[in-house]
């Protein structure tokens, strides 16, 4: 049986080679204690879990069910139960980190353990934004929050490029769409003034913590006293998506747009 300490070590170790944040302070101090926290209780969930066999799925399940009770919990008529919401959805990494460092110490990591994770996340985002509209929804009895809590999870799931890439993945390697890849090529521009401006808009209430926390802590304030923001944020963010929608819709449905990336990602495959 591994002690804590040694497990724990192991989990910052791994995450610390691919996360840059994790053990810089200065440049993002609220994400380096953020991690922390997530480290330390995953490594809990780890402890007493590492003497059961079980296929490490099952915590990511665990974690796309915590993000659904979050919603419901959120939107029910109890203070108590929608603190117990907002704790759920604060913690939600918790699981998410437990998987894969229960997986590696079983040595039962996997390339799809890893896409269901990335799908959990995701999950647990639309629960999130469609919690979060649903509480507009049933705090100020308006029939547009409802509108935008049944659009925004197509903008978020269905947007072109999010189908595309789908499509491309599913036809790989097929002729008739590779063949014009060597025609007029794309170029992202990652020095333009646009994509500096598109990257910080993306980066405004993202599904990131450090946005995700902001609006709990809204949230939490809105309990307690009477400081009305999150229906701000929450039309923000129903915006933001739109904007993503109709910019997918209209920029990557340009010329040799997939050609373009079917040939990107042949030379990255087989580089």
């Amino acid at each position: 049986m591994s002690s804590f300490s040694s497990l724990y070590n192991r989990i910052y170790e791994h995450n610390a080679k691919n996360s840059e944040y994790i053990t810089n302070f200065r440049k993002n101090p609220y994400s380096y204690v953020k991690a922390r926290y997530y480290f330390f209780t995953a490594n809990i969930i780890v402890y007493l879990l590492q003497n059961i066999n079980f296929n490490p799925r099952l915590i990511s399940f665990f974690y796309i069910l915590q993000g659904f009770i979050a919603m419901i919990l959120l939107n029910v008529e109890n203070q108590t139960l929608n603190l117990v919401a907002i704790f759920l959805f604060f913690s939600k990494g918790t699981l998410d980190w437990a998987d894969g460092h229960y997986a590696r110490l079983k040595n039962q990591t996997s390339l799809t353990g890893h896409i269901l994770d990335i799908y959990g996340a995701r999950l647990n985002s639309v629960f999130f934004l469609i919690s979060l509209g649903f509480y507009q929804y049933l705090k100020y009895e308006n029939i547009y929050f409802l509108f935008m809590v049944i659009l925004l999870p197509i903008f978020m799931l269905g947007y072109f490029e999010k189908y595309a890439y789908q499509l491309i993945f599913n036809n790989f390697g097929l002729n008739k769409f590779i063949k014009n890849s060597s025609k007029k090529k794309f170029n992202p521009g990652k020095d333009n003034k646009f994509f500096k401006v598109k990257y910080l808009f993306l980066n405004i209430l993202d599904d990131r913590s450090r946005s995700i926390d902001f609006i709990l802590l809204c949230l939490i304030i809105e309990i307690y006293f009477e400081f009305k923001i999150s229906y701000i944020l929450f039309f923000f963010i129903f915006v933001k998506w739109l904007i993503i929608w109709l910019y997918s819709l209209f920029f990557h449905t340009s010329m040799y747009w997939a050609e373009n990336i079917i040939s990107r990602k042949e030379k990255d495959i087989f580089k």
